[in-house]
């Protein structure tokens, strides 16, 4: 199919399951802020005293559990997104498609995997031993902070370069995407360069907006 009879297909869709990435940014940020405001104490770094780590999810294990909840559902509405624009770019490329939707599932499958640590965390059988929750701590931080939202930005970058070069997307919008996608591939320098975790929330929430915009776009296609 040439790029201009995908171009006029495209158009003439409209695809309410692209509102899944719009959906994953909402729970996502309300879920953080809710969890944050909740909880008591700051939430402890990769590095911190096992002590402090276990006497914080301990004293926090109802909040830990419902952030286990929310990142769950938050996970799958990502892999429904992912698997949604993958769709929506395959008539133009399926090396792009491919890699939005493997960027995707395995960004969503890692926020997933920390939403099971953490519940395993907020779960007083496992709070209280000292060889499952300094692992269990870490990891969830790599998966969550690291391993997502690098795999997010490749979602982001395939989606925004999908845009640009196809017109799917507004042109600014796709550059936002790209530079977004920059801050969260930057992001796996991370467990490496304590500096560079400042590209996590940078990449993460940024992903999340240009997510959230191009999900409303794509939403507005007319199904034939």
């Amino acid at each position: 199919m040439s790029a201009l009879a995908a171009r006029s297909e495209l158009t003439a869709r409209r695809d309410p399951a692209a509102l899944t990435g719009l959906l994953f940014g909402v729970v996502t940020v309300v879920g953080l802020f809710t969890t944050a405001f909740f909880a008591e104490g700051s939430y402890p770094l990769p590095d911190a005293p096992l002590a402090d780590v276990r006497q914080f999810f301990q004293t926090n294990a109802g909040t830990a559990q419902a952030q286990a909840v929310w990142q769950v559902a938050a996970s799958v509405l990502l892999v429904a997104f992912a698997c949604t624009v993958s769709a929506a770019i395959r008539p133009f490329s399926a090396t792009l498609a491919g890699v939005a939707q493997a960027g995707g599932v395995l960004s969503g499958g890692f926020f997933g995997l920390s939403a099971v640590l953490v519940g395993v965390l907020g779960s007083h059988q496992f709070s209280r031993a000292a060889e499952v929750v300094h692992p269990a701590h870490l990891f969830g931080f790599l998966a969550g902070g690291p391993a997502h939202v690098v795999w997010l930005g490749v979602l982001v970058g395939a989606m925004s370069l999908a845009g640009l070069r196809f017109g799917m997307l507004p042109r600014w919008l796709s550059i936002s995407g790209l530079v977004s996608a920059t801050l969260s591939l930057l992001s796996a320098l991370a467990p490496m360069v304590w500096e560079a975790t400042a590209f996590l929330p940078l990449g993460r929430f940024s992903g999340i907006l240009v997510l959230a915009a191009a999900s409303v776009i794509l939403s507005r296609r007319q199904l034939r």
